[in-house]
């Protein structure tokens, strides 16, 4: 029996400063078996569309394909994911995002573990995209495998997932209803919840490009507070979400560390829990949903 044939699905909106690193980091990528490319563009104005197709001949000669798709009709990572695996061929899925790269051997990880689990993710490092005092922003993320505050199942983040194409399609793909992020913890409860086995891919790494400015970290991040208490509105019946006193001692950890504001190295992890704090409470009002 050969090799399984692999899809890498990468949604491609306004990546032209990027998505020329992430191609650079996949054509290095080693597998025996049949592989492509295909990016969903997600309706760029830019020249992203143009730069992806520049790598076609790049891909040919390492015994792939890449492909660009109209992804357009509808906003968001999640329509554009679901527009690729469309158009993919693959029994496994692979997912990654455009202003991100692929660690050495990421590939050949990735399919080994889905050979044993059914949906996977990697882990995810930080430095290397990101200089100082960027490299101190957002949370730490201790090995890649469980995130959430410990209301939420362990997921696999959405730049760095896979799936077996038969998981993809009983679970019905990527929900198109999380406009502020949440959609990879989504998947991952769905999955979970209709029997399927996650696991964990340690030597398949993201490098992972954190928000260039804190204006920008900060709406990420309120996107992802506010996605926290949808996904429980959602889940609640399965999951019991994050407690009152759980919430109170989040806003006591935020007064408390105001000091971190003053120093650059400890400055954008606050700005980002300040906001995820502050989108939880925004969606709590928005979704009806008492989950601070």
């Amino acid at each position: 029996m050969g090799l399984p044939s692999v899809s890498i699905i990468i949604p491609v909106y306004n990546a032209g400063t990027t998505i020329d690193a992430q191609l650079a980091s996949l054509v290095t990528q080693s597998y025996g078996g049949p592989w492509e490319i295909i990016a969903a563009d997600n309706g760029s104005h830019d020249d992203s569309v143009a730069r992806v197709r520049a790598w076609t001949d790049r891909f040919v000669d390492r015994n792939a394909t890449l492909e660009v798709v109209d992804a357009s009709a509808t906003p968001g990572a999640g329509s554009a994911r679901n527009a690729g695996a469309r158009q993919a061929t693959g029994d496994l899925l692979l997912f990654c995002d455009a202003d991100d790269t692929m660690g050495d051997g990421w590939l050949a990880a990735m399919v080994e573990a889905l050979g044993r689990y059914d949906l996977v993710g990697g882990a995810v490092e930080t430095a290397l995209l990101n200089p100082p005092p960027r490299s101190y922003w957002g949370a730490p993320v201790p090995d890649g495998e469980h995130w959430g505050e410990g209301e939420s199942p362990s997921y696999c983040i959405g730049s760095n997932f896979g799936l077996r194409r038969a998981v993809f399609e009983a679970i019905g793909g990527w929900s198109e209803d999380y406009p502020k992020g949440g959609d990879d913890q989504d998947i991952c409860r769905k999955a979970i919840l209709a029997g399927f086995r996650q696991g964990f891919a340690p030597e398949a790494v993201v490098h992972r490009r954190h928000r260039s400015t804190l204006r920008a970290l900060a709406r990420q991040h309120y996107g992802y507070g506010w996605a926290a208490v949808q996904l429980h509105g959602k889940f609640r019946g399965h999951w019991p979400g994050r407690s009152l006193a759980d919430a109170v001692r989040a806003w006591l950890r935020l007064v408390k560390h105001v000091p971190d504001v003053l120093r650059a190295e400890t400055r954008g992890a606050w700005v980002s829990d300040a906001a995820l704090q502050a989108g939880r409470l925004a969606g709590c009002v928005h979704h009806r949903v008492f989950r601070p």
